[in-house]
């Protein structure tokens, strides 16, 4: 999978739990340009912002995408407490 394919199984991924139809819109973008690891913060950020619940398919998307742009667990931790 490349990134933009493994970032979009992720936007997909949470789409439905949430995500304003703007955030979802930016991401997309940033994908066009090329701004995988910028899609990826948006998405997450957003995610705890609305304090929005994820289910550990959505935390495996999290986890796969961040391997995929070599983003340090460290950065992203804070989405564990969204688990459900």
């Amino acid at each position: 999978m490349t990134n933009e394919e493994t970032l979009h199984a992720l936007i997909d991924g949470v789409n439905t739990l949430g995500l304003s139809t703007q955030d979802v819109h930016e991401a997309e973008v940033m994908l066009d340009y090329r701004e995988y690891e910028l899609a990826f913060d948006l998405v997450l950020h957003q995610l705890h912002a609305h304090h929005i619940r994820i289910k550990a398919e959505q935390l495996a998307l999290i986890q796969a995408a961040a391997r995929r742009l070599h983003i340090p667990e460290t950065n992203y931790e804070f989405v564990h407490q969204l688990l459900r």
